[in-house]
């Protein structure tokens, strides 16, 4: 009869705390497409700071670049 009490309360807590880290992730527009085939996004980092990434024409090989 405790863990059916006590099963609200761990689920509570797990739900906490992935939102937590949720709110912690990077934030990142969809990858846009290039003419030249490559991709490119930007994002703002937990402190506030903003990076642009890119991406070559397969989608792999992500590299962190200035947005200009």
């Amino acid at each position: 009869m405790k863990s059916n009490r006590i099963f609200p309360l761990v689920a509570f807590a797990l739900l906490t705390l992935a939102g937590i880290s949720a709110l912690a992730a990077d934030s990142c527009s969809v990858w846009m497409k290039q003419t030249d085939g490559t991709f490119w996004r930007t994002c703002v980092d937990d402190k506030g700071h903003q990076y642009c990434q890119t991406a070559d024409s397969k989608g792999k090989n992500v590299t962190k670049v200035a947005c200009k």
